[in-house]
């Protein structure tokens, strides 16, 4: 019994003794939000009384009778004379393209090239087209009309694209724009592979992306530098091919329906299924690294090692155009030559490359003018604490050198 009532007494104690703390809490809880409450209310009160003193003033102040005329006012300054604006160096200088393309027709075609390309430094796009040139003989007109078409809307309508509108990808949303054009009956009519490339800002975390759109078997490539400054392919588009058909690529065609060429079974897509058909890549991307665009006329010649090789002949920021002539010449070569081995010939089992028209487009990824790494480096620093910047390393034997001199 005197257990049972020692245990009771002491559960009764010490729920008294909770609900006592939890109603201190509570009133200084209470006290304080009140306190708070006073204050701010206070600060709203003085706030409103002097907005209204100042309001007030100003409708019953008038100028002496003494003061002088107000003078007219001048005419506006200058565009010229206003301050150039400045970029603020909490954000990350942005990045653009110093592109070039390189050309090459398949010897003894008439006419030239069926390919084409374009590129826009200052929108950070670059596009290459592969014409078909097996609807010659159906049809009667070249390919090249609507590669060319399209690489010159291509590089028009690059600019009104800064950011992406309908799709999350802009090189998608700039090649579905000009071919709504093609499909309202604007421009030219042919088949041919394309693949756009387009930078793109993430202006939330300040890094720069690039979009890509391909179709079909010309594919972008993307190097970048080791830790031993040899460039080597980090990314690279695929190639698409139809179902039934895997040596021919799906080909963006705009045809006339009465004849019946039936070498792909996508003829004249539509935006909405091109829309859905697209390959759609997002590539991260640095300063110095080296972006290629080209048709199947170097995949089919050269090796992904050949490519490398190639690039890295060049000091870094070489010349694009000189870049791009002497991997055009590297597959011309080697399409030309029985002995040389290519993937082409390898896929069959012979030697020899594949005679085509070769097109290269080049691009390097450069700080976009006004960029400047130091305001920035500089501007990070300061938001960091002194205690977390990067410290050199220590010298222990130094320091243990030191330790012992001292006493």
């Amino acid at each position: 019994m005197p257990v049972l009532l020692t245990a009771f007494a002491v559960s009764v104690g010490g729920k008294l003794i909770a609900l006592a703390t939890s109603k201190a809490a509570i009133g200084f809880a209470a006290f304080y939000l009140g306190w708070q409450g006073s204050g701010i209310a206070d600060k709203a009160v003085e706030k409103a009384l002097d907005t209204w003193k100042h309001l007030n003033g100003e409708r019953s102040a008038s100028p002496p009778a003494d003061s002088p005329a107000p003078s007219p006012p001048g005419p506006p300054p200058s565009p010229s004379a206003a301050a150039p604006p400045t970029r603020d160096p909490l954000r990350r200088p942005p990045k653009t393209f110093a592109s070039a393309e390189c050309l090459i027709p398949l010897d003894g075609k008439d006419g030239g090239t069926e390919d084409a390309a374009c590129h826009h430094n200052e929108a950070g796009v670059i596009a290459i087209a592969d014409g078909v040139s097996d609807i010659k003989p159906c049809y009667g007109f070249s390919a090249r009309l609507l590669s060319r078409w399209l690489m010159s809307r291509i590089r028009e309508v690059a600019p009104l694209y800064a950011i992406s509108r309908w799709t999350e990808n802009r090189a998608v949303d700039i090649l579905l724009h000009v071919w709504g054009e093609r499909a309202l009956g604007e421009g030219q009519r042919g088949a041919c592979t394309v693949v756009v490339v387009a930078m793109v800002r993430d202006s939330w975390i300040d890094i720069d992306n690039l979009h890509v759109a391909a179709w079909g078997d010309s594919v972008a490539l993307l190097l970048r530098r080791d830790r031993f400054g040899k460039l080597f392919i980090l990314y690279r588009s695929g190639i698409m091919v139809e179902p039934s058909l895997p040596d021919v690529p799906v080909q963006l065609s705009a045809l006339p329906r009465t004849v019946g060429w039936t070498t792909t079974t996508r003829v004249n897509p539509s935006p909405a299924v091109l829309r859905r058909s697209l390959q759609q890549l997002k590539w991260s991307v640095q300063e110095g690294d080296l972006l290629l665009a080209m048709t199947d006329g170097v995949n089919d010649n050269l090796f992904h090692e050949q490519i490398e090789s190639v690039a890295n002949q060049y000091e870094p920021y070489a010349e694009p155009a000189v870049i791009a002539q002497a991997i055009c010449e590297a597959a011309h070569s080697h399409s030309v030559t029985p002995t040389s081995v290519t993937p082409f010939g390898t896929l069959r089992h012979r030697h020899g490359g594949k005679p085509d028209d070769i097109s290269v487009g080049a691009a390097w990824v450069r700080r976009a003018a006004g960029g400047d790494d130091a305001a920035y480096a500089a501007a990070q620093q300061e938001l960091v604490p002194r205690w977390l910047w990067p410290q050199p390393p220590r010298d222990r034997r130094r320091e243990r050198g030191e330790r012992a001199r001292d006493r």
